[in-house]
């Protein structure tokens, strides 16, 4: 198994996080699992819940700021 530094170098695993998205299938990540959504591409413009992530900042997603609700 590997962890989320190593999964999000892994292009099947990237392929497949972002063919979850193409198919409008709930996706939910927590602790390092944004890694994989920042690397496939997918959470610019999304609304993610309020963590202290810079990465995720970084890569554009949207703020929530309070309760996430998607």
């Amino acid at each position: 198994m590997a962890n989320p530094d190593q999964l999000r170098t892994m292009p099947k695993a990237v392929q497949f996080v972002r063919a979850f998205f193409e198919a409008g299938k709930p996706v939910a990540a927590i602790c390092h699992g944004p890694w994989t959504l920042i690397e496939a591409g997918v959470v610019r413009g999304r609304i993610e819940c309020p963590a202290p992530v810079t990465a995720i900042a970084a890569a554009s997603a949207a703020r929530s700021g309070g309760v996430c609700v998607l």
